[in-house]
């Protein structure tokens, strides 16, 4: 284990509760070398990761009992608890592991080093100082777990799709690769004839061993995504293909992550709010222009800033605002200094906070016929405006918050923070 100096700078929490956990951590070590049963999938990447954890669990859980990572714990915390949660049944077990801080990787393969791993892609994502700083500091810390399953000569699953990936797999000298992808036309494992409408999304997945087609109640490229890197593991696993077409059934959106719901005036609401990386807004965005939408209907967008950008933060907006002249929606509603000036030759209304940008929202007197999509990392809690739009009060108005929890549970939502 790694001392005890090394492993207190990635904690949250401070003493009592870190001491706490390195107990625990300790104890979910012991517990996993007592289950050598299961094989461990690891999933790393800057996006998409949650996603493709459901995914790849849904899938193998019909082959035998599988055990998942909690969509809404911090990795520090979710793999140990997640770990202790393993009994003599389990076959597989599915980690998110998501990093933040340089080192943090070490930190998880300390704990747990994955059998196969998908590694889902490289963006900007805590790029800022302090985090990860860099392109090349995300890739040589999420690197490592490529590293980790190489060294035990197990499989990598990667994202033929992201350039960054493509280059590190070819740095690290994988030799046991397979890649999926949507638009290469080399990966082993492809998308194609992906279609989408409000029902949810239907494609076929094509590989040597013949072709299936899935469909289900979610929507967009980055399901599609997941699926492609679900299909490599149970490739690996040599366990059926079609298990895939029964978890397209069972698997459903995650909530604000590209999920359907009822928004205001009756109108549909793409909630895709809990997170934004450059990946996922060009994603999202793209994935709502394919949307059909009725007679007369408008599609209103309402961007948050992507956050920990670092360096990468003004230019990655303006690819968005570049995106947007493209994709011409009808309204888009900016919120933050970053969207100021985002895309000259698109519509858009730029709102200095959360609050005066649902006031927008609500002079459009959205109807049935609408569909509004609702973007942004988590820490800017884009959940405000649909709160203020029920006629809740509101009174925080900040940019960014770093309180994780949901602003209806906060104690400040109605006077901001002190």
């Amino acid at each position: 284990m790694l001392s005890l100096k090394k492993q207190l700078p990635f904690y949250k929490a401070g003493f009592p509760k870190n001491y706490r956990h390195l107990l625990i951590r300790k104890l979910a070590a012991l517990w996993l070398r007592l289950n050598p049963q299961v094989k461990v999938i690891g999933i790393v990447g800057s996006y998409g990761k949650t996603t493709t954890a459901q995914t790849v669990y849904q899938a193998l859980n019909l082959s035998g009992p599988t055990l998942a990572t909690d969509i809404n714990l911090d990795t520090i915390y979710n793999l140990p608890l997640t770990i202790l949660k393993l009994r003599r049944y389990h076959r597989y077990l599915v980690l998110e592991i998501g990093v933040d801080h340089q080192g943090e990787m070490d930190f998880h393969l300390d704990l747990v080093k994955p059998d196969l791993l998908i590694f889902t892609g490289i963006t900007p994502v805590h790029a800022q100082k302090g985090l990860l700083n860099s392109l090349d500091g995300i890739k040589k810390e999420k690197g490592k777990a490529v590293e980790a399953v190489k060294q035990k000569e197990g499989w990598v699953v990667a994202n033929a799709d992201n350039l960054g990936t493509k280059r590190l797999i070819k740095e690290k000298k994988v030799k046991k690769i397979i890649w999926y992808g949507i638009k290469s036309k080399k990966a082993d494992f492809q998308a194609k004839e992906i279609s989408l409408n409000k029902k949810g999304t239907a494609f076929t997945i094509r590989s040597k061993e013949g072709e299936i087609k899935v469909r289900g109640q979610f929507w967009g490229e980055g399901y599609v995504a997941a699926f492609l890197g679900a299909a490599g593991i149970v490739h690996v696993l040599k366990q059926p293909l079609e298990n895939l077409v029964k978890a397209g059934k069972s698997l459903k959106a995650l909530p604000g992550r590209m999920s359907l719901e009822k928004g205001p005036g009756g109108s549909l609401l793409v909630n895709d709010r809990l997170r934004a990386s450059p990946a996922s807004a060009k994603l999202g965005l793209e994935t709502l222009a394919k949307l059909p939408i009725s007679k007369r209907g408008r599609k209103i967008v309402v961007l948050g800033e992507m956050g920990e950008l670092g360096r990468y933060a003004k230019g990655e907006h303006q690819k968005v605002g570049k995106l947007l002249e493209i994709l011409r929606f009808d309204q888009v509603i900016g919120i933050g200094p970053l969207l100021k000036e985002t895309g000259k030759k698109t519509k858009i209304t730029w709102a200095k906070d959360i609050i005066k940008a649902a006031k927008v929202v609500e002079k459009l007197k959205l109807n049935p016929k609408d569909i509004l999509y609702l973007k942004g990392s988590l820490l800017k809690h884009m959940e405000r405006l649909l709160l203020y739009l029920e006629g809740k009060k509101v009174g925080c108005q900040v940019i960014s918050c770093d309180f994780y929890k949901p602003c209806d549970q906060c104690e400040y939502l109605k006077t901001g923070l002190s």
